[in-house]
C-alpha cells in the first residue's frame, strides 16, 4: 500500500506529521474513535452503493445522512443510526420521530465489525460481516 502523510489531532494536542500506511491510519482511528470499525463499515457500504454519506448529522439525531446527490443540491433521503450494543429502544423511537419531523426515513443499520484494532485494513474488510439494514416507519393505526 502507498504510504500516506497525515496528522492526527487529539484533544491533547497535535502529533507530528508522519508518513504512515493505510493500516496504521486504520489502527489509530480504531484507538481514537469509539466503534470506528462499525462506523467505517457502514460508511464504506453506502459509499460503494453510490450514496453521498454525511457524518455531520448530529442535529438530525443520526450517525449519518444519506444523500442521492450533492448535499448542497438535494435534501437527504435517509437518517441513519448504527445499531450498537449501547443502543436502546427509546433511542430508536426518538430518532424515528425526529427523522419524521425533518422528512427523512430512518435506517437502523447493524454493521457488526470485528473490533480488532490490530488487524490490517484489508484483513478487516475481508473478515467483516455484511451490513444489515432496517427501514423504520411510524405505525399508523387504521380507524374503522
Amino acid at each position: 500500500m502507498m504510504p500516506l502523510p497525515f496528522r492526527i489531532r487529539t484533544r491533547r494536542g497535535t502529533t507530528d506529521v508522519k508518513v504512515h500506511t493505510s493500516d496504521t491510519l486504520f489502527r489509530k482511528c480504531c484507538e481514537l474513535v469509539t466503534e470506528f470499525p462499525s462506523r467505517y463499515l457502514a460508511y464504506r457500504h453506502y459509499r460503494l452503493q453510490g450514496w453521498t454519506v454525511c457524518p455531520d448529522s448530529l442535529k438530525f439525531g443520526a450517525d449519518f445522512l444519506l444523500y442521492d446527490g450533492r448535499p448542497d443540491e438535494v435534501h437527504a433521503d435517509y437518517a441513519l443510526i448504527l445499531a450498537t450494543e449501547s443502543l436502546q429502544w427509546k433511542d430508536v423511537v426518538m430518532a424515528s420521530r425526529l427523522a419524521q419531523l425533518v422528512a427523512k426515513e430512518l435506517l437502523l443499520v447493524a454493521a457488526n465489525a470485528s473490533s480488532k484494532a490490530e488487524a490490517r485494513l484489508a484483513e478487516f474488510l475481508a473478515s467483516s460481516t455484511p451490513v444489515l439494514e432496517f427501514a423504520t416507519r411510524p405505525w399508523r393505526r387504521h380507524l374503522s
